[in-house]
């Protein structure tokens, strides 16, 4: 995985720690100044994780925060803090998969990163797999809609039409979806 991050946090020890971090698990990290520079970035590109500074100066956490949400859905927003309770709240919300408090302990940094970066993978996988069910769902309904057109054109039962299917898919070495969208394709054009 050719994993991003964004990096908007003014204490100097925990920037470089996070950099650290991911340099070491291989995420490409890009350090901001501010919250401007930072929203301009996220409108303009996709980041896999998104770390900022609880005490962010600018436009204000929570907005920051919501708009980082709304522009980047499938990003993990990590939040640099040592007020926990308050952190809480932002994690109810969904608004931050996580935070870390201590910069010098990179154990915990890269756990953050090494959790969130497999809850990337798993939704990527699992959208993939969405993607190929509503392939496959498509492809079936294409079938039921090809055998209802070949069985009004030959005047003959679904169970024929599809058996027809069936044998042009094999003779032509074609997929049975294949078949079937030349087949509507066809019904169209009379």
């Amino acid at each position: 995985m050719n994993a991003s991050a964004a990096v908007l946090i003014n204490h100097q020890t925990a920037l470089k720690a996070v950099l650290r971090a991911l340099s070491k698990h291989g995420v490409a990290g890009v350090g901001y100044t501010n919250s401007s520079l930072l929203l301009r970035a996220v409108a303009g590109r996709h980041f896999d994780l998104i770390f900022v500074d609880y005490e962010v100066k600018g436009i204000g956490l929570e907005n920051l925060l919501a708009i980082i949400r709304e522009s980047q859905p499938a990003s993990k927003t990590i939040l640099y803090s040592a007020a926990r309770d308050e952190v809480l709240a932002y994690i109810e919300k969904g608004y931050v998969f996580g935070f870390f408090s201590n910069p010098n302990n990179s154990f915990e940094i890269e756990q953050l990163i090494l959790i969130a970066l497999k809850e990337i993978e798993n939704q990527k996988r699992l959208e993939s797999e969405l993607e190929r069910i509503r392939r496959r769902l498509k492809a079936g309904s294409d079938i039921e809609k090809a055998k209802e057109v070949l069985a009004l054109q030959k005047g003959i039962s679904l169970q024929r039409a599809y058996e027809a299917m069936r044998r042009a898919s094999m003779d032509a070495a074609l997929p049975l979806e294949e078949v079937a969208r030349r087949i509507l394709r066809k019904g169209q054009e009379k």
